[in-house]
């Protein structure tokens, strides 16, 4: 008998915010074929899609690279499912499941029946994705925007009572009850006490 030919597994997807949702779909691929090629859209073709990627193309093609299951880390340069086919000859294609039974993926399944590539759908991981990620983190810096705002007014105004309020509020919104920097740790129990900078031998003012 002869030797069995590998099977080569193709994915491709932005992979912007690298989280558990991707490696989930990357360890699963693997699990299914013996080489997989990732292919990373580039950040022209997130832009022809009417997005923007958070982290750059260079920088989302070295995190996938340094996944454990993947094999081959390639550009994705447009959405030509066929055409990467036809350039890399893969047996298997794998794709989140939110793609299942739309026509245009039935299009391309019917395209892969034909050469006998399989397309293998995976579940997409509840609750995360780069989106998500996103939309959370312009939540927080919104929430901080607004406070920082609020702050300049009272600044202005020269009420001390409410700016000292909100000088504390927006220190726990940026750096959380436990994480203050080590300037703002002789604030204890509730009891403010004034914190010399040991450079300049002045009083810490905050730097808003």
């Amino acid at each position: 008998m002869g030797e069995r030919k590998p099977i080569v597994g193709y994915t491709a997807g932005v992979y912007d915010l690298f989280h558990i949702g991707h490696a989930n779909l990357l360890r699963n691929a693997k699990s299914m074929c013996d080489h997989l090629i990732v292919a990373v859209s580039t950040d022209e073709l997130v832009r022809y899609k009417y997005k923007t990627s958070v982290i750059p193309y260079d920088q989302r093609v070295e995190v996938v690279k340094s996944c454990k299951y993947v094999d081959t880390v390639i550009p994705q340069e447009n959405m030509d499912k066929f055409e990467a086919w036809k350039k890399l000859k893969f047996d298997v294609m794998f794709v989140g499941d939110d793609w299942y039974g739309t026509e245009k993926w039935q299009k391309i399944e019917d395209q892969f029946k034909a050469v006998g590539v399989k397309v293998i759908y995976f579940p997409y991981t509840k609750d995360i994705s780069s989106t998500r990620i996103n939309e959370i983190l312009d939540e927080k810096r919104a929430e901080i925007l607004e406070k920082e705002k609020e702050l300049e007014e009272l600044k202005k105004r020269g009420d001390e009572t409410l700016k000292k309020k909100m000088d504390e509020t927006l220190k726990k919104k940026i750096y959380g009850d436990n994480n203050l920097p080590e300037k703002e740790k002789g604030k204890l129990g509730g009891e403010e006490k004034d914190v010399k900078d040991s450079h300049t031998n002045s009083f810490y003012q905050p730097p808003y």
